[in-house]
């Protein structure tokens, strides 16, 4: 699959993005991986591409990233702005989620709709997802976070 973008597209926060869907040993490992997926971009880059990149430097193998990793694995590709996924929970998000959990091959325990406090003292909601391995996928408005 691929999913090629104009490399001047390609910012910082697209990179972190991209890196932090892996697990890695340590902050070394994660810095290498970072400028390898920096290194990789073109006038013309597959993100899928800068993914396995990131991904080959994870001291985690991919089958053994957690499922919250496995299940926010499509955001580069916009899959939960294409689904409606949303950070407020409802059934319709219920059902996103579950379908996304079944199509990237995770297991979700619990699905709960929370309200949490940003810095700034707002109250705002949110969507914790856990995963039968006991990491967690935070949905909030402008991001998905991943716990493990």
């Amino acid at each position: 699959m691929t999913n090629i973008v104009n490399g001047n597209t390609v910012t910082t926060d697209i990179i972190e993005q991209i890196v932090d869907k892996f697990v890695y040993t340590d902050e070394q490992e994660q810095k290498a991986a970072s400028n390898a997926v920096n290194n990789a971009i073109y006038s013309e880059t597959d993100l899928d591409e800068l993914s396995d990149i990131a991904l080959s430097y994870a001291g985690v193998p991919e089958g053994e990233q957690p499922q919250a990793v496995s299940f926010k694995k499509d955001e580069g590709n916009d899959t939960f702005l294409a689904s409606g996924l949303s950070h407020e929970m409802s059934d319709k998000n219920k059902d996103i989620i579950k379908a996304i959990a079944t199509r990237n091959n995770v297991t979700v325990v619990k699905v709960e709709g929370i309200v949490w406090e940003d810095s700034e003292g707002g109250k705002n909601d949110a969507i914790n997802i856990t995963f039968a391995d006991g990491s967690v996928a935070h949905i909030h408005e402008y991001d998905i976070e991943v716990q493990y």
